[in-house]
């Protein structure tokens, strides 16, 4: 099961570490110019950015990846997190990201 390791959602560049399922951690931050997504380093692995993009683009792709929808109070990062959370490794959030992108990006999103 995904654990998240770090939480600071109090300031002006929130951010969370978690372990994934597969032992790999990752890092999310935010910022105004969006969401980057990192694995970082370990077990002989490089660090990776394993996704970047605008703030619009990452929520539609959280949007898209939640099984159910967020309480109104919910912050960016804590959609962001329960996202990331379902999928079990490095790998999984990247290709995730990197296909809901594209096909947003196939039906001319954003306008």
């Amino acid at each position: 099961m995904a654990t998240v390791i770090t939480y600071r959602n109090d300031d002006s560049r929130p951010y969370a570490e978690l372990a994934l399922d597969s032992g790999e951690r990752v890092l999310l931050t935010l910022d105004h110019g969006g969401a980057l997504i990192e694995r970082l380093a370990g077990r002989g692995r490089p660090a990776e950015v394993l996704f970047r993009g605008t703030p619009a683009l990452v929520a539609q792709i959280c949007g898209g990846l939640m099984d159910r929808k967020p309480a109104e109070q919910s912050t960016p990062l804590d959609i962001l997190l329960a996202a990331i959370l379902q999928l079990g490794s490095a790998a999984a959030v990247r290709d995730a990201f990197r296909d809901v992108a594209a096909g947003l990006q196939a039906l001319g999103w954003p306008r």
